[in-house]
């Protein structure tokens, strides 16, 4: 089943893409369900980037069934964020959150885990508006109140070194979960990387020898190389998607058909 929403390796591609985006200006910001479409202009070129919290932030040509702000928090940002440029695209350290700084020291954070919120910050780091409120264990959301992200997965788990893996993977009850749990990886990722190794997947983590660590540290590096290339694939089984990745999978048998 596709995954319903994108991951930390997902965000990582797509922030290096939208480097090419910086120095657009904010046209216009539209809405369509809960999902935020900003109209970025450079000169005669347009272009639509998607804000759907909890879920992804990509550039889109689908246009359809768009309605201009005209209420609660899509107004707001069209008030504060219209005419404004587009400045700087970061990730926040390596985790499903970006944030979009524009001109005049505002920022606008994408949350994509779980009960993310878009939310609108000025230069003191104060919430000017957000798409909800949010009272959790760790931090509130709401506009007054200082930002605060998520707790957030600083380390980027396709540039560790084999020990450091080794290690972090020792939670797992088999080496898939290890690299999950352990390393923060996509699921999809985990069982790419130790298909690739030539590894069974219920193996166990522990008791596995530094050569065995040493390729998967190689496989993990070739899957992040490649998917910074930015191609995308799409995997259908029956015409039917099944997974979307920015690597080109190995693992799957020959009933799936690879785009």
């Amino acid at each position: 089943m596709a995954r319903g929403s994108m991951s930390n390796l997902d965000v990582a591609v797509w922030v290096r893409r939208a480097q090419g985006s910086v120095g657009c200006r904010v046209d216009n910001i539209y809405t369509r369900g809960e999902q935020l479409l900003l109209k970025l202009r450079a000169g005669g070129d347009v272009r639509f980037l998607l804000v759907e919290a909890g879920v992804r932030i990509h550039f889109t040509s689908r246009t359809s069934g768009l309605e201009e702000a005209s209420r609660g928090f899509a107004l707001q940002l069209k008030r504060l964020l219209r005419d404004r440029r587009l400045v700087a695209v970061e990730q926040l350290g390596f985790d499903r959150v970006v944030k979009l700084t524009f001109s005049g020291d505002m920022s606008l954070y994408a949350e994509l885990l779980p009960r993310g919120v878009v939310a609108l910050v000025d230069g003191r780091g104060v919430i000017v508006a957000a798409s909800k409120s949010l009272e959790a264990r760790d931090r509130v959301v709401k506009p007054g109140l200082e930002y605060r992200p998520p707790p957030l997965q600083l380390h980027n788990p396709f540039l560790l070194d084999a020990s450091e893996i080794a290690s972090r993977a020792s939670v797992g009850s088999d080496v898939v979960r290890g690299l999950v749990r352990g390393l923060g990886l996509p699921g999809e990722v985990a069982e790419e990387v130790v298909y690739r190794a030539g590894l069974e997947p219920k193996l166990s983590p522990r008791g596995l020898s530094v050569e065995v660590y040493e390729r998967l540290r190689r496989e993990l590096e070739g899957v992040y190389v490649e998917s910074m290339e930015g191609r995308g694939y799409l995997i259908l089984r029956e015409g039917a998607p099944v997974e979307a990745t920015p690597f080109k999978p190995r693992r799957f048998p020959a009933e799936y058909v690879v785009e």
